[in-house]
């Protein structure tokens, strides 16, 4: 999985799923440390996926 998809996978909660703000963060920074800690790789990320803009 690369940025594109991790762009595509964050647009989708916030467009598709309509999660709060903060879930669709916590999803994006799950995915960091995924990469970083389990899979010890890094990643060289420019997300630009549609940001939530409902509040909890």
């Amino acid at each position: 999985m690369g940025s594109k998809e991790i762009e595509e996978f964050l647009t989708h909660l916030a467009v598709n799923e309509n999660v709060a703000a903060s879930t669709q963060n916590q999803a994006f920074h799950a995915v960091l440390f995924l990469y970083k800690e389990v899979l010890k790789q890094d990643l060289d990320l420019k997300v630009d996926a549609v940001r939530s803009c409902k509040k909890i």
